[in-house]
């Protein structure tokens, strides 16, 4: 049906929407100054993580197959895996 690269980016655009609507509603929630206008940024901040995450899941996606890194740099490791 879909190729397993399409799922992968799927599930990373999923997870990314997640993640990226947390960091948005913490800044915006423990933020002083937006404690009056938080109700009307808080859907803002949904739809840009609904906008953003495709992005960040194609970023994502390729790291997660071993074709993308080869066998030595699977076993080597890189800056953000160590």
């Amino acid at each position: 049906m879909f190729d397993p690269e399409l799922w992968l980016r799927i599930i990373c655009s999923m997870i990314a929407t997640t993640v990226l609507l947390g960091i948005g509603a913490v800044a915006v929630l423990s933020t002083p100054a937006l404690k009056d206008t938080a109700p009307s940024l808080l859907p803002w901040v949904a739809v840009a993580s609904v906008v953003l995450a495709p992005f960040a899941g194609n970023l994502i996606a390729p790291r997660l197959r071993i074709r993308h890194w080869g066998r030595e740099r699977w076993k080597r490791g890189d800056a953000i895996s160590g």
